[in-house]
């Protein structure tokens, strides 16, 4: 690693006194620069040897002299850093010095440093920046339970992430799959930190998550579904919530999409019927494109095309009378009601890569994941020819 001091006259004042400048500079490493607050004439500087203020007066023998303990300085942490086995680069050696890298690279400050940053990302709904936040601050939680809240990137191991896991299952009591994602945050925010060039590479690319079983995706089979629709409820509110819930399964809307509904979605598509065309909230650039199928339009045309606003907690809430009155023995949420419309169409022999794209997703594989099973009816349907094989 070479220090070199450089005059930059590009910088000078109207005095005509010029900033002096450190330029750090190694081989196959970006060169970097800082300030070394010293200010002369470009004329008083003499760049042979290690460089030095020109002059007799005591100003630059005291000029000289700190130029003289930067570099003794800039010596030991490259030395120091090399001795005990860590990277050393132009950009490390300098956040050393200037006191920059030891607030960077505590974990703390890279999460709040890759948060504000994905925050400025147009295509990122409020939402997912909100989950960010939420875990940032559980990790937060476990660094003061650990009382290591000055933790470093480069310290962080696969063992703090065990900890991290056992803390999140025991104390706070998260299932697994939440605690899963608590932890592939961290690992994205040191991935963060390593284009950053605070820390070298990613201690946790190699670590494993606890294996989580799969949930039984839940939805309405289509006489379930049919015998809701038939159900004359006494309850006017009920009877609003079910027609809601039912509108879900005929278009495949999302809560946050339901609640924002608004008539000019409606246009006709390629085969000159009525279409619902929107762009997904939570999915900047992704757009849904359902056919209105007839029960869908007779509530709208029922609703006289202004959909009803329910709170989500409360909507869910109303969702599970109507399960208990209907005879239905499933746990209904408004993402039910988005999951059965997916499976009622591949029932009805509509293709996944139909179903994805009316969905909004970008690919097939959250669709078969997340929404849509191999159910037994499309099943024998499908082997109904070849029963007798």
């Amino acid at each position: 690693m070479k220090l070199l001091y450089v005059v930059r006259k590009a910088k000078a004042k109207r005095t005509g006194l010029a900033p002096l400048y450190a330029r750090l500079q190694m081989k196959s490493q970006k060169t970097v620069e800082f300030s070394t607050g010293i200010f002369i004439l470009p004329e008083q500087w003499d760049s042979r040897g290690n460089g030095k203020v020109l002059g007799e007066d005591r100003l630059a023998n005291v000029y000289n002299n700190k130029l003289i303990d930067i570099r003794a300085e800039i010596i030991s942490i490259h030395s120091d850093l090399e001795r005990r086995g860590k990277r050393s680069t132009p950009a490390i050696v300098k956040g050393i010095f200037t006191g920059e890298l030891k607030e960077r690279a505590t974990l703390v400050h890279a999460m709040q440093k890759y948060i504000q940053n994905r925050s400025y990302e147009p295509e990122l709904s409020k939402s997912t920046v909100s989950n960010f936040r939420r875990q940032m601050k559980n990790v937060h939680h476990f660094l003061v339970f650990q009382k290591d809240l000055n933790l470093l990137c480069s310290d962080v191991n696969v063992r703090t992430l065990a900890n991290l896991d056992n803390y999140l299952r025991g104390e706070r009591r998260f299932k697994q799959v939440y605690c899963n994602r608590i932890i592939g945050f961290v690992k994205t925010v040191l991935d963060f930190a390593v284009l950053q060039e605070w820390i070298e590479y990613n201690p946790l690319n190699s670590f494993k998550y606890r294996r989580v079983e799969r949930k039984k995706k839940v939805y309405l089979t289509q006489n379930e579904l049919q015998k809701l629709v038939n159900h004359k409820f006494a309850s006017w509110r009920l009877a609003q919530v079910a027609e809601l819930f039912t509108f879900q399964c005929y278009t495949g809307l999302s809560y946050a999409e339901l609640i924002r509904f608004d008539p000019s979605w409606i246009k006709i598509g390629v085969d000159g019927k009525e279409w619902i065309f929107t762009d997904r909230k939570k999915v900047h650039g992704a757009q849904c494109e359902i056919p209105l199928f007839t029960t869908a339009k007779k509530i709208l045309e029922k609703w006289k095309y202004t959909v009803p606003t329910l709170d989500n907690q409360q909507y869910n809430r109303y969702l599970k009378e109507v399960a208990f009155i209907v005879g239905i023995d499933k746990h209904l949420t408004t993402h039910v009601g988005r999951k059965t419309f997916g499976n009622v169409l591949q029932e009805n022999g509509v293709s996944i890569e139909s179903i994805s794209g009316m969905y909004g997703h970008a690919d097939t594989r959250m669709t078969r994941s997340y929404y849509v099973d191999v159910s037994a009816v499309k099943v024998a349907k499908e082997t109904e020819a070849i029963r007798n094989l």
